[in-house]
């Protein structure tokens, strides 16, 4: 039985098990080194880890000249956008198949159980299998992304009409604490109060959502609406960040910090702790308390350089035990659901099932 207090951490791995579809780090960059504002780039292989790339360009660093600072500053813009562009165009792919079956069993589990689910993923899976679930249900006792946030965010079509408010349902809580592709901001530095706003997630891709249906009129004025923004991709930065002065991203980590304070468990899911976000690892060891860690990741992931995934983990939750229980092998996603839901049996103590017997120190 899986305690009430628990709080669910998606990695990328996640919404890779979720489709092939969905790029890795590597494809993205792939994608990035094809586009005219980023070809000739003077960062060279900083472009081999976006997440990287855009952290340089949104620092203020000592060594710049005040010209390269705004030419930095207006290409980390350009990239923000062409990131969250790929990612849509992944993720209508991705739904242009069916979805698995474990991710559709997920969601509800997480609806029924009103868990905490944080995401370091900048794509809406999580949000768009919630709408495709709703298309079956009765209409008013199923979520929508505004329940899942829990922030004060505005619609986007709010820009240019009002709009009708509906009744709340109590749910999980999705907390994005990297942003989203369908979150936006102006971009301008020293604004910590400024509205983010959020386009509806409606349909089976990025691209139509909210009022495009693929209508050269409603198309238009999306495209208007978004005009003077920048979708709020947050690089994971370990060092002070113009975007951590904004009031509604801060209420982001506060109710992460919140949700892993109390929490009984933690399940980590496609999210290997890699030793380069700092800021998360420093995070989860100031707050995190949890009686047990469970690791849900593919087996060729369990090492990431020469440091074991095991032991980024026992660093970052010192106090927990990790290890006894954990999902390491392919249809590791699809397993850890199976055994949510009670459809799988016990985990054999067989070093080749999906719980091996991992080393310990």
């Amino acid at each position: 039985m899986i305690p009430k207090k628990a709080v669910f951490i998606l990695g990328s791995g996640f919404s890779r098990a979720f489709s092939a579809e969905m790029p890795t780090v590597a494809e993205l960059a792939d994608q990035l080194r094809k586009r005219p504002a980023l070809q000739g780039s003077p960062y060279g292989k900083l472009v081999d880890n976006p997440e990287l790339l855009l952290t340089y360009l949104n620092l203020n660093q000592p060594w710049k000249e005040p010209e390269a600072t705004l030419r930095d500053q207006a290409l980390f813009v350009e990239t923000q956008r062409l990131l969250a562009h790929e990612i849509g165009r992944a993720e209508a792919r991705a739904f242009q198949h069916q979805i698995p079956g474990w991710a559709t069993q997920l969601v509800q589990y997480f609806h029924a159980t009103q868990a905490t689910v944080i995401t370091l993923n900048y794509d809406t899976v999580i949000e768009r299998c919630v709408t495709l679930i709703k298309g079956r249900r009765e209409k008013g006792k199923w979520p929508r992304e505004f329940d899942l946030y829990g922030l004060p965010l505005s619609p986007l079509r709010s820009r240019s009409a009002a709009t009708l408010g509906g009744t709340r349902i109590d749910t999980f809580r999705l907390i994005k604490l990297h942003g989203s592709i369908n979150w936006f901001h102006s971009g301008i530095e020293g604004f910590p109060g400024e509205q983010v706003y959020y386009r509806n997630v409606t349909s089976d891709s990025p691209a139509k959502d909210d009022w495009g249906r693929d209508n050269p009129k409603t198309d238009a004025l999306i495209r208007q609406l978004e005009l003077d923004k920048t979708p709020l991709i947050i690089p994971p930065v370990a060092e002070k960040s113009r975007f951590y002065e904004n009031r509604t991203v801060r209420i982001l980590w506060t109710a992460a910090r919140e949700a892993l304070t109390g929490a009984d468990e933690v399940w980590c899911i496609g999210y290997s702790l890699p030793e380069t976000d700092l800021t998360m690892k420093l995070f989860l060891r100031s707050v995190a308390r949890p009686a047990r860690v469970t690791i849900v990741n593919k087996a060729q992931e369990e090492t990431h350089g020469n440091q074991p995934i095991l032991v980024r983990y026992r660093e970052a939750f010192p106090e927990s035990e990790i290890g006894a229980q954990t999902f390491v092998c392919e249809n590791s996603v699809q397993k850890m659901t199976e055994h949510l839901l009670g459809n799988e049996s016990e985990p054999p103590a067989s070093s080749g099932s999906c719980w091996p017997q991992l080393q310990r120190d």
